[in-house]
């Protein structure tokens, strides 16, 4: 018979090395989430810091222009017919290159894509043998003079930079999702994203929302936030429910 130091000496049984295995397993999980948040947390800094670089050539431009904004649906380039709702223009390098602000971006056209833009649209089968050269779009509300005949709104439109009375509080630049969810009636990424008709606790589906993307809770694609870019040039972090209150055009001056 062994004895009590034997016993000992007999190393691990079986339950203790599950017991190890299993609490291993839980310590990567948790490594490999936190690692996961760190890349999206950097991600999110080179979003940031991009719309602010696409702000400035936004800026750049109007001060060439005579305070004109570049237009939403200039300020990259658009060769697509209106009313063609399967638009993929970011996945066309002359979108960006034949973009108004391009010139004003100084060659660098890391900035018109976002990072985890990059990752997310690779997991849709029918966009991941695409490359993405914008991800990036403009609120309608900024339409230029070339094409004021296809803005769809009924407010005036807004040319010039001086007719926003309160910059820090309408957009002018935010993402989309490359995908439907139910904020959004529209599967689309262009280069426009059209400040919503209405907006309930009921019906919360408006025709473009702001993306969902980033820090996905629980991994749901759906319910994360986006970044947006506001007249002024400052940047914040804001969930898609707050599409029409960041894009509605109640914030102007009169032209």
């Amino acid at each position: 018979m062994k004895t009590r130091e034997q016993r000992q000496d007999a190393g691990f049984t079986w339950i203790e090395l599950l017991v190890v295995i299993a609490i291993i397993a839980i310590l990567l999980t948790l490594l490999f989430s936190a690692v996961n948040r760190s890349r999206e947390r950097a991600a999110m800094v080179v979003c940031k810091s991009n719309l602010r670089e696409l702000w400035k050539g936004c800026t750049l431009y109007a001060s060439d222009n005579d305070g004109d904004f570049p237009g939403a649906w200039n300020w990259l380039f658009s060769d697509m017919p209106q009313g063609n709702w399967q638009w993929t223009e970011w996945a066309k390098e002359e979108t960006v290159k034949l973009g108004k602000i391009y010139p004003y971006i100084g060659d660098n056209p890391r900035v018109f894509v976002c990072p985890t833009f990059n990752k997310v649209y690779k997991q849709i089968p029918s966009y991941s043998h695409l490359t993405a050269y914008a991800s990036y779009s403009m609120n309608e509300i900024f339409p230029s003079k070339q094409y004021q005949g296809r803005v769809e709104r009924k407010e005036a439109p807004v040319y010039r930079w001086n007719q926003v009375e309160r910059p820090s509080e309408l957009v002018l630049l935010a993402e989309e999702n490359p995908y439907q969810t139910d904020y959004n009636l529209h599967r689309i990424n262009n280069m426009v994203i059209s400040p919503p008709q209405q907006y309930s606790a009921t019906n919360p589906a408006i025709r473009d929302g702001l993306a969902t993307f980033h820090l996905p809770p629980a991994g749901d694609l759906a319910e994360g936030v986006s970044n947006v870019c506001f007249v002024d040039g400052h940047v914040e972090t804001r969930h898609t429910r707050d599409t029409i209150d960041l894009l509605y055009p109640y914030r102007l001056r009169n032209p």
